[in-house]
């Protein structure tokens, strides 16, 4: 399905090869700093799960509405042409803001949390949701409900859901470990069904 043969392992850093297509975690956290290139690995994985998989919808969320279209649906664009894909295989509208392959009917939906309702009426009843990424976590905990929030998104999206589900979170992680978001993540750490992949510039290959 792909107009030029692209290789994931050139695409992504190596740091997140093993994660790529593992469905045995629930939850993956990936913090990085500045260039640990986890936003593009997001974008990636959310596109390559809607043309590789044929029965799923993917959801990207981010705190607040009004960032989305300048982060995660930006990148999400970037990794159509990334993973070697023609734009005119999907159909990408903003209003509402979307990105569907038209092969299989797969659709990334994009959302914000500004309220508990937003999410509410989301749900795809055609295709399950496999995957859910939340942008920018530290938004989260600092202008949002943390924990309670994230517990209430996680609930929204499994339900009904009994193949395969995964919820995947991107933050840069503060410089104060004891800030919510960080006492969050240590206590997710702890759970068999979690997974945290800390990447910054050094794990990056030198020619990118």
């Amino acid at each position: 399905y792909q107009n030029k043969k692209i290789k994931l392992s050139d695409i992504i850093i190596p740091k997140y090869h093993d994660t790529f297509n593992d469905t045995s975690y629930m939850h993956k956290i990936f913090t990085s700093g500045r260039a640990g290139t986890k936003s593009s690995r997001g974008a990636i994985k959310a596109v390559y799960k809607i043309i590789s998989d044929d029965d799923c919808s993917v959801v990207i969320i981010r705190k607040f509405h009004n960032k989305l279209k300048k982060t995660v649906y930006k990148e999400v664009l970037r990794a159509i042409k990334r993973l070697g894909l023609d734009k005119r295989d999907f159909k990408i509208t903003v209003s509402p803001m979307e990105v569907r392959y038209l092969r299989n009917g797969n659709t990334i939906y994009f959302t914000g949390n500004d309220s508990i309702d937003d999410t509410k009426g989301m749900i795809d009843e055609e295709k399950p949701i496999k995957l859910v990424i939340v942008d920018e976590l530290t938004e989260f905990f600092e202008k949002g409900e943390g924990e309670d929030e994230l517990v209430n998104i996680t609930a929204t999206f499994v339900r009904g859901n009994d193949d395969e589900f995964c919820m995947e979170y991107y933050f840069n992680p503060p410089r104060n470990d004891k800030a919510l978001v960080m006492e969050w993540t240590h206590k997710m750490e702890k759970r068999s069904d979690c997974i945290r992949i800390h990447t910054d510039y050094r794990d990056v290959p030198i020619e990118w």
